[in-house]
């Protein structure tokens, strides 16, 4: 299955997918519906666990943590993750104050996190670990 078949199949039946697209802009209009903010923090830790275990196997246990975190940094900064956003063309889903407002790479960031804590709190660890390497942290690769 292509990611975004993925996202579009769950984000209309399950409430959390739905929310990863919900910026707190858009509680500023519409207070009744809750923001991303929690799953992206959950998504921020989930890509990390997941990557530094990748960096752990690969190399045997003898990467050093200044490698992974520089690896870290490359994969799941603005810089790495505003392109995944772009790629897989996210603002078809994104609620925001005002969708004719161009959305900058922290937004972006933001997003793909938060849509990382939905993966990884409906799937469970072990099939978000697969979704999130070939997806987001090594899209290029698969």
């Amino acid at each position: 299955m292509k990611f975004k078949e993925y996202i579009e199949q769950n984000i209309k039946n399950k409430l959390l997918f739905r929310k990863a697209f919900i910026h707190k802009s858009y509680k500023n209009v519409n207070p009744q519906y809750d923001t991303n903010e929690t799953l992206e923090m959950i998504g921020d830790k989930a890509l990390d666990l997941v990557l530094y275990e990748h960096l752990y196997n690969i190399s045997g246990g003898k990467t050093t943590k200044k490698e992974m975190d520089h690896i870290r940094q490359e994969k799941t900064s603005k810089k790495g993750l505003a392109p995944i956003y772009d790629k897989y063309e996210l603002q078809n889903y994104v609620d925001v104050f005002d969708p004719k407002q161009p959305i900058n790479d922290e937004v972006k960031h933001n997003i793909v996190e938060s849509l990382a804590g939905a993966i990884f709190l409906v799937e469970g660890y072990t099939i978000a670990e697969e979704l999130l390497m070939k997806f987001i942290l090594y899209p290029d690769t698969h």
